[in-house]
């Protein structure tokens, strides 16, 4: 390695940079030694780099002069990384996996695969899980609040026969047709059957309710079902007498991906004339 080469008429305060990496500043009497190598700062086994001073924290450059947001630490050399990360412009620090900031918009390492964000958020003193889908804006999942509390995203749905008027002959259990898509939150785990809904892929406990209203008074009975092994079999069913309304409801863990329906059977024939099914997910096991 080369010898220093000093300034031969140095100004107090100036700098120099020897080749070995260290600084030197001239006081007017001396060269003082102002910052050492870098690689003296650390300290690198092979499989960790430490501060070779252990007590020292390891700070993230802020945003830069141009504004684009540097206050990352990057973990991973994959294209798809994961970053700790703190915005200049809002008091919450976040790990992001595949999604980044650069300034002035989120951005992801591989477009074709979606980004999951945890949000620490001291401003509103809650913890909230994101997910951004390859396609769509990024989705609050599950949010803990500073009392404990979980919010998440509902799993729920929705179908009725949309008004549609169906005859039931007399003594014959008849599922009721459900033509129509109500409302679903489930994003698809509740899908609609043309006389009902099918269970999730998972196993869970749901509430399962059954209505419907009939243009005249009978007697009869109302029924949730679910299909299993080949076999429609009833949940509960709830009796009614000479009215022109009917509900139930149960709360189960259906078989997965199991089909629900409501049926319906009358001593005498009638007519259905809005019929509803509604299943809301409690929890998986």
């Amino acid at each position: 390695m080369a010898a220093p080469d000093f300034p031969a008429s140095p100004t107090v305060g100036q700098t120099y940079t020897a080749p070995s990496g260290l600084v030197y500043t001239w006081d007017g009497q001396v060269w003082n030694t102002s910052g050492g190598v870098a690689s003296t700062y650390w300290t690198d086994t092979g499989t960790a780099l430490t501060p070779t001073t252990v007590t020292r924290r390891v700070a993230v450059p802020g945003p830069t002069a141009t504004g684009a947001d540097m206050s990352n630490l990057i973990v991973g050399s994959r294209t798809i990384k994961g970053r700790l990360h703190s915005r200049a412009d809002a008091d919450y620090s976040t790990f992001m996996l595949n999604r980044y900031w650069d300034g002035s918009a989120y951005q992801r390492d591989d477009a074709t695969k979606p980004a999951w964000t945890l949000a620490l958020d001291p401003t509103n003193d809650n913890a909230t899980f994101v997910r951004t889908p390859v396609s769509g804006a990024a989705a609050a999942l599950l949010t803990l609040d500073n009392g404990g509390r979980l919010t998440n995203k509902a799993t729920a749905c929705v179908v009725h026969n949309n008004g549609t008027n169906q005859s039931i002959p007399a003594t014959t259990w008849t599922p009721l047709t459900m033509s129509t898509n109500g409302g679903d939150s489930s994003g698809g785990v509740l899908p609609n059957l043309p006389t009902g809904l099918k269970a999730p892929a998972t196993a869970s406990w749901m509430i399962i309710a059954a209505n419907v209203s009939l243009t005249a008074n009978v007697t009869g009975y109302l029924s949730i079902e679910y299909f299993f092994n080949s076999v429609w079999s009833t949940y509960t069913y709830s009796t009614f007498y000479q009215i022109g309304q009917a509900v139930t409801t149960v709360i189960e863990n259906p078989p997965v991906n199991t089909p629900l329906r409501t049926s319906i059977y009358t001593l005498t024939a009638a007519t259905v004339s809005w019929a509803i099914i509604q299943a809301a997910v409690l929890g998986t096991q």
